[in-house]
């Protein structure tokens, strides 16, 4: 039974770190783009 639980954890834990990666390998782009639009009105 804490086997089960300790595999269930296990696993549950990877695939948060997994869509974790997923998200952040989709997202920073956009979000990095922020930064340059903000430098590029301060510069107009």
């Amino acid at each position: 039974m804490l086997v089960d639980v300790l595999a269930k954890s296990v696993i549950s834990y990877q695939l948060s770190v997994i869509s974790y990666q997923l998200f952040s390998s989709l997202f920073p782009s956009p979000f990095s783009l922020f930064p340059n639009t903000y430098s590029f009105k301060d510069y107009v």
